[in-house]
């Protein structure tokens, strides 16, 4: 009978393994930042978002004196169609609110209150000329978004 040392492999594997997560790990970050984007570019996609937004709350021009005349609803067609707009427009804005806010912190806030009174007023069917002034402010709240620069 032949007897025989029976090596442990598990220590071996399990460093090996470690190593392989270690290189894994330390390779992905360096992808990573390579492909993140810089601070340029964030500023510049925060600038198209918010252009977004107004792009998105300019159709209420054409749509909304159609939909409302008088405190009533004379197309529901194109009232819903300014609703949706509206709310479109909305949820845009709460989505680059956080790169946003970094960018212009008061020109979000004042741009999140004349949304709200922009819901508001299309909700409570107002006319025309006071949807175009909430409009006004919206764009005015979201313009220095649209001009920002990075600091360099």
């Amino acid at each position: 009978m032949s007897f025989y040392r029976e090596r442990r492999r598990w220590p071996a594997l399990v460093a090996v393994a470690v190593a392989a997560l270690l290189a894994g790990g330390i390779l992905g970050g360096m992808i990573g930042r390579a492909s993140a984007p810089s601070l340029a570019e964030r500023v510049s996609q925060v600038r198209e978002d918010a252009a977004g937004v107004v792009t998105r709350l300019r159709v209420l021009e054409t749509e909304y004196p159609q939909a409302v005349r008088g405190g009533r609803v004379v197309g529901p067609t194109e009232y819903e169609g300014a609703r949706a707009r509206a709310e479109a427009a909305h949820n845009a804005l709460e989505n680059l609110a956080g790169d946003l806010g970094r960018i212009d912190a008061r020109g979000l806030a004042e741009a999140r209150r004349a949304m709200a009174d922009l819901r508001r007023a299309i909700a409570g069917r107002r006319e025309p000329a006071e949807v175009f002034a909430l409009v006004a402010r919206v764009q005015a709240a979201l313009r220095p978004a649209e001009v920002a620069t990075p600091a360099s």
